[in-house]
């Protein structure tokens, strides 16, 4: 009787794990192109990070777009760096080097208004430019949303 009940045990517990290996395959990102955006208020202004970029077949994130942009021209949106090639220094270290995945898991730190502080906490260093760690926080926000939406239709 012991003998059943522990073959039985067994069973079930191979029977979920096969289940959860299952589910995690099928829900796994998609191929293909995003875009997403994360927007707050900074005074009377709208600050939104716009962002797109691509999973390609390898399961990694390529071509990488980010743009800030203010609603108010007198309020400046963060940037992600102070000459325009310092974008570069950010997307090329993100390009080819982050799984959607590990995008999702970053924590990004934001205050009760939903406006970044510019901290990010994830699994390894993620690349930002030094005094741009805010703008850099908005568009990993913005990344998260689109992974959440799913690709957007060609």
């Amino acid at each position: 009787m012991k003998k059943i009940g522990r073959m039985i045990s067994i069973t079930a517990v191979v029977l979920v794990v096969a289940l959860c290996a299952i589910a995690v395959t099928a829900c796994g990102t998609q191929t293909g192109s995003y875009e997403g955006t994360y927007s707050y208020k900074s005074g009377a202004a709208t600050i939104t990070s716009t962002v797109t970029f691509t999973v390609g077949d390898d399961g990694m994130i390529w071509d990488t777009v980010i743009t800030n942009t203010s609603s108010d021209p007198s309020v400046a949106a963060p940037g992600i760096g102070q000459r325009p090639w310092d974008g570069t220094k950010v997307t090329g270290k993100i390009d080819g080097n982050w799984a959607p995945s590990e995008i999702e898991d970053i924590v990004v730190e934001v205050d009760e208004n939903g406006v970044p502080s510019g901290k990010i906490t994830a699994d390894r260093e993620f690349p930002t430019n030094l005094g741009y760690e805010v703008g850099v926080a908005a568009a990993v926000l913005a990344m998260q949303n689109a992974l959440e939406a799913g690709p957007v239709a060609e």
